[in-house]
């Protein structure tokens, strides 16, 4: 292992283009709610067998709710027309779930890289991890209420969501060390 110094992010400066927020009591459910702990990660270096070398941050642990597309796909399918009154299912089962994460991502601002992690199972499922909050260690994270109340409303679930450990991929240097 090879440790590195690299920039690390400053903590937003407008409130109104954050993503995420220190601030477990924030009215904005869009913003994910985060300890200073992940903000003051920083990645190590490391090399691979083939002498590549290779940076990773590390794991971190979300609380979330974990669904996947088949669970998605059924549930538009009993209720076709969301509580807002629109169209949620579509027939086809790819178009549903782009149309739920277009949904997902105007009502709770959870994207791609902003609180959505992909999982593929071992027997080739996919399933998707919802961020609520996320911290660096399993007893520091925030429970955000108003977050995790629209997150219940919008999954149309009573469950309490789950703690889990994510892991982040390893990013590859163009060239060795």
């Amino acid at each position: 292992m090879i440790s590195t110094s690299l920039a690390v992010p400053d903590l937003p400066t407008s409130p109104a283009r954050a993503e995420w927020t220190l601030n477990e009591n924030d009215e904005d459910v869009r913003r994910m709610v985060i300890t200073r702990g992940l903000v003051n990660q920083s990645p190590d270096v490391y090399k691979d067998s083939f002498g590549r070398a290779y940076w990773q941050l590390p794991a971190y642990y979300a609380l979330c709710y974990v669904t996947s597309t088949s669970n998605i796909y059924y549930q538009c399918k009993k209720r076709p027309i969301d509580r807002n009154g629109n169209q949620a299912f579509f027939g086809d089962r790819c178009f549903t779930v782009f149309m739920w994460l277009e949904r997902l991502k105007a009502t709770l601002g959870v994207s791609e890289d902003k609180g959505l992690v992909k999982c593929e199972l071992k027997d080739g499922r996919l399933v998707y991890v919802l961020v609520i909050a996320a911290s660096d260690k399993p007893d520091t994270i925030p429970r955000p209420a108003a977050r995790i109340q629209k997150f219940r409303e919008f999954l149309e679930l009573r469950i309490e969501p789950v703690v889990r450990r994510v892991v982040q991929p390893p990013v590859r240097f163009l060239i060795s060390l």
